[in-house]
């Protein structure tokens, strides 16, 4: 026999049986909440991916006005030039990884609510089965809803600029920095007559 508590996993339930209940369910508000759950655990994913394009977006303006910048500080050592943008692209290769990596599990995610609709709409002429699939996909809706709170977490990205070191610049603009003529005495050559 098809029992309530058989579907939702509790053992020890006064048992209803789901035909009794099922017809009920179909016209009851609590299918109708799920499926508003999952209307807008839909558009909360469609607005994170879009969330996660914007910052992709930024993370390469970003990338590319702080490359130009970095090219404009001509005074600066090579060395340090090089190591400045082997700085900057660990810092874009990490932001563009963990957006890439959101960006996939939010599309599993919509996949596997676009499977729940697409269960739920099969069994909608039968009462009894509605009520079953109902019952599964509303645990799968917990978990699903929970996984987009943590993926809302480790959204963004890292904001970064080139900022001239104001010591260094006072020591590149000093012509005397580096090398200079130090005279220290006047020698003078002896000619002999």
């Amino acid at each position: 026999m098809l029992y309530a508590c058989n579907v939702t996993g509790h053992e020890k339930c006064t048992k209803t049986y789901i035909p009794d209940i099922a017809d009920d369910y179909r016209n009851g508000s609590e299918l109708g909440k799920l499926n508003t759950d999952m209307q807008g655990s839909d558009q909360l994913i469609v607005d994170r991916l879009a969330e996660i394009k914007k910052c992709l977006k930024a993370v390469d303006t970003l990338n590319a006005g702080e490359m130009v910048m970095l090219k404009m500080l001509i005074k600066y050592p090579d060395r340090r030039k090089k190591e400045l943008q082997a700085e900057m692209q660990q810092i874009y290769d990490q932001d563009v990884a963990l957006l890439h990596e959101l960006q996939t599990q939010l599309k599993t995610r919509q996949s596997e609510l676009k499977e729940m609709t697409t269960t739920l709409k099969s069994h909608e002429k039968n009462s009894i089965e509605l009520f079953v699939a109902a019952k599964r996909v509303c645990s799968q809706l917990v978990q699903l809803q929970f996984s987009l709170q943590q993926t809302r977490g480790k959204m963004g990205y890292q904001k970064y600029s080139i900022v001239q070191d104001m010591k260094m610049a006072s020591i590149l603009q000093d012509r005397g920095c580096f090398c200079r003529a130090d005279i220290r005495y006047k020698c003078s050559v002896l000619i002999k007559e």
